[in-house]
């Protein structure tokens, strides 16, 4: 299912050029972001990150979010899966870890 996903994502958007690179909490421990335990981030024609997990993509950066905005797809808002910060429940986890790893695939 999730394969079918980002064939379709990619269909829709015309773009071919996907990388991609499984990570976890176990990964990133304290600095994990997200309630899912696990995914995969991704970048998709060089230009849009998103995250892939529990057969939903989330968009990460601001250019897959308008990506959304703007065309048929159906990514969700990474922010519906962003934790709250501990020290703070006013604000998030800092997304930095996913955004950072799809950034360097998107080089």
């Amino acid at each position: 299912m999730k394969y079918l996903i980002v064939v379709v994502a990619i269909i829709l958007c015309g773009c071919g050029n996907v990388k991609s690179k499984k990570i976890s909490k176990e990964d990133y421990g304290k600095d994990w972001p997200v309630s899912v335990d696990e995914g995969t981030v991704k970048c998709i024609d060089g230009t849009y990150v998103v995250f892939e997990a529990q057969g939903k993509v989330y968009a990460v950066n601001d250019t897959a979010k308008d990506e959304t905005i703007m065309s048929d797809h159906d990514w969700s808002n990474i922010e519906d899966i962003r934790l709250d910060d501990p020290a703070d429940p006013d604000t998030k986890v800092n997304i930095t870890p996913i955004l950072s790893t799809g950034l360097i695939l998107c080089k």
